[in-house]
């Protein structure tokens, strides 16, 4: 069984993408988590890396709020002098962005239904909605959308808070 961790904290610089040789992409972060001891700051920095993800580093910049769910890694090494050396890093897989609502609007292309909940996919865009709501959505609806965005292995959701069908003559409803 692994270990999971979710942490809060703010990004310490832009996030930065490397390409491996294999093509994979891996995406570093640091993340100041503050907290307060008998009434003084203090900070801890956690470094982060998620696999296959560019949004992050594409989306985010340094003193963005994040909220990462992951696994936490440990890694020994000898330092240039011989030692015994231990660092932890957090191996992300799921990110959520603190008071990150995105709205977005467009036809319907594929629509999923999941127990209580339907899975959105609209033509041109690369993020999953998920729609709890009452609204019932079928394909070729236009829809506008407002929802909270979040991460899972690497990519993007939106978390319906408000989704409506779209008649010709309507303006965006928010």
């Amino acid at each position: 069984m692994k270990n999971a961790l979710i942490v809060v904290g703010n990004l310490v610089e832009n996030p930065e993408i490397k390409f491996l040789d294999s093509g994979k992409s891996v995406t570093s972060f640091t993340l100041a988590v503050n907290e307060f001891i008998n009434g003084e700051k203090h900070a801890t920095f956690i470094d982060c890396q998620q696999w296959e993800s560019e949004f992050i580093a594409e989306k985010c910049k340094k003193g963005d709020k994040l909220i990462v769910q992951g696994q936490l890694i440990k890694k020994e090494y000898k330092n240039k002098k011989g030692e015994d050396k231990t660092k932890y890093t957090m191996n992300v897989y799921k990110v959520a962005f603190d008071n990150a609502y995105l709205s977005l609007d467009g036809y319907v292309a594929e629509v999923e239904q999941q127990d209580k909940k339907q899975i959105i996919r609209l033509e041109d865009s690369d993020v999953t909605i998920i729609n709890y709501t009452k609204n019932v959505i079928e394909i070729g609806n236009q829809v506008f959308i407002l929802g909270t965005l979040s991460m899972f292995e690497g990519k993007p959701y939106l978390n319906v808070i408000k989704i409506e069908k779209a008649n010709e003559s309507e303006e965006v409803p928010f």
